[in-house]
């Protein structure tokens, strides 16, 4: 088990506390803000209990993710360029072909 004291700096933001049966607690998210980076920090559970096979992990990890990834800037177009076609993506079948 991971139990507290743990040398973490202090998080900017607590997201998860996990407590055991022997009423020991840790801190199982965090978050941190360096710079111009983002860190999360998740620690769902023992391999053992096959944790990453449940949506609720998959969740976590897909919003962290969101959070941590920089936003998305817009190219700054050449004066007299003309912008890009962009074209809607219809969903189909079948296979792509090389």
């Amino acid at each position: 088990m991971y139990g507290e004291p743990a040398d973490f700096p202090d998080p900017d933001e607590l997201v998860f506390l996990s407590w055991y049966q022997g009423g020991e607690a840790a801190r199982s998210g965090m978050t941190w803000r360096r710079g111009a980076g983002r860190v999360f920090y998740f620690s769902p559970g023992h391999a053992w209990y096959d944790i990453m096979q449940y949506k609720e992990y998959h969740t976590v990890v897909k919003n962290a993710v969101r959070w941590a990834a920089p936003p998305v800037q817009a190219p700054q177009q050449e004066r007299g360029a003309r912008a890009p076609v962009i074209e809607p993506i219809e969903p189909g079948g079948g296979m792509i072909q090389a």
